[in-house]
Parts: C-alpha cells; structure tokens; sequence
C-alpha cells in the first residue's frame, strides 16, 4: 500500500480464511500474521501464510498482533479473554500478560507497536471507537482519546525511524526544489562554501523549494534534510 496515495496492489492470496492480524518488526523482517486460533508467517513475494503452531490453553479469538522491534517480543490480544499475551514466534504458543481491563465485543480491531517510543497502542470500532495505550507489563489499557464519531477503526499502523532525505534540484535564480518525503513535517536548508563540510542553517520550511535571498554568490553549496 501506498501511504501517500492510498493506492493498493494485491500481492497473492494467503491461503488462510479469516485472517485477523498483521505485524512486521521492520523492513525485512519477517511477518506475522494470526486467525482467532493459529499463528503464521507471511511471504512477503507471494502473500501465502505458512502454519507456525496454535495458542494452546486459550482456544480462539486472537484478533491482532503487534511486534516490539527492541526485542522482537510479538504481542497479541485476544477478544474472548480480553487479556494480552506474549506469543512465542517458533511454536505459536501465547503467554497471558494479563486483562485489558474492558470487554472487548468485536473483532475488527487492531493494534500497534511505536517502535520510536516503544509504546503499544490498540485502535477499537463501534460503541468503544478509542484509541489506548497498553501497559506491556500489566496489560491494562488506558484511554488516550476516542475517534471522530461514526469511524470505524479495523486497522492502524505506525511508521516509525526518519524520514529519507530529500533529492533537491536547483535552477537558475538559486532556487531549490524537492520531491515530497513521506512522514517529513518540514525541510532544513543548509549553505556551505565548500561541498566537504562547515554547513550551517539557512531556514526551515514546510514548503518543497525554496529560494536563497543571497543569491548569486561565487559558489554555494546546499544540503536539504526532512525532519518529522
């Protein structure tokens, strides 16, 4: 999926009926994706889910997983119990953490990991349609805020790490201009005399160009960064 656009290509069928939750730890790690019942890891080329074991003990209801990248500790949160579980990534078994501290009445919920703040936080639809942080070590869940009403939340995701640094163009004129960067809030314009180093700040902007009021100069070299 695109996230600046939305747009969305199939990548293949997982072969699995139902599936539930999605989680990856980061790029090239391997993804992990559960029914009420079992655990699977995902080919990212063909989308076909492969079996690594059930939960064991809980029966179903497991309806979303998130991944702690510091530890690669995989969480999930089961519907029927209400409680969140650790979830062994070589057999499948699930180990409770404890209760939320709320009932949880749909599936159609997910949750994520702020890999940046190291924060689990579950997204909720219908009467609930709230957005809480989870306590890794106890479990409960704390209200952070609810969403606009009508919406119904059924999955969520948080980009995490820098954004990539920008490609600038200048033209004539001194003028600067880059392609848009995905998670960046604002662009740092630097200026040195040499292309090796001593850049110092020239301005900050939201916008994607920018001009040099200084311009022209016997030489100039410029370096563009995002920042979120």
């Amino acid at each position: 999926m695109d996230p600046v656009t939305g747009n969305a290509s199939i990548i293949g069928n997982t072969g699995q009926w139902n599936m539930k939750g999605l989680s990856q730890a980061g790029p090239g790690q391997t993804i992990y994706a559960c029914t009420e019942d079992r655990l699977y890891t995902v080919n990212p080329i063909s989308g076909y889910a492969t079996a690594v074991g059930g939960y064991f003990g809980i029966g179903g209801g497991m309806a979303c997983l998130a991944t702690d990248s510091a530890d690669n500790t995989l969480y999930g949160i089961n519907i029927n119990t209400d409680m969140l579980y650790t979830i062994n990534t070589s057999t499948g078994s699930a180990t409770q953490v404890g209760p939320l501290g709320f009932e949880l009445n749909y599936s159609t919920l997910d949750c994520a990991f702020d890999q940046d703040n190291g924060s689990l936080f579950l997204a909720t639809p219908d009467f609930t349609s709230a957005l809480f942080w989870i306590d890794t070590a106890s479990g409960k869940a704390y209200k952070v805020g609810n969403f606009p009403s009508g919406t119904q939340m059924t999955g969520f995701a948080l980009p995490f790490g820098p954004p990539e640094a920008p490609v600038a163009f200048i033209a004539e004129g001194g003028n600067l201009d880059w392609e848009p960067v995905y998670r960046a809030s604002s662009y740092k314009v630097y200026g040195s005399a040499t292309p090796d180093g001593g850049f110092s700040l020239l301005d900050t902007t939201t916008d994607t160009n920018w001009s040099d009021p200084t311009f022209p100069q016997s030489r100039r070299f410029y370096r563009v960064t995002a920042s979120n």
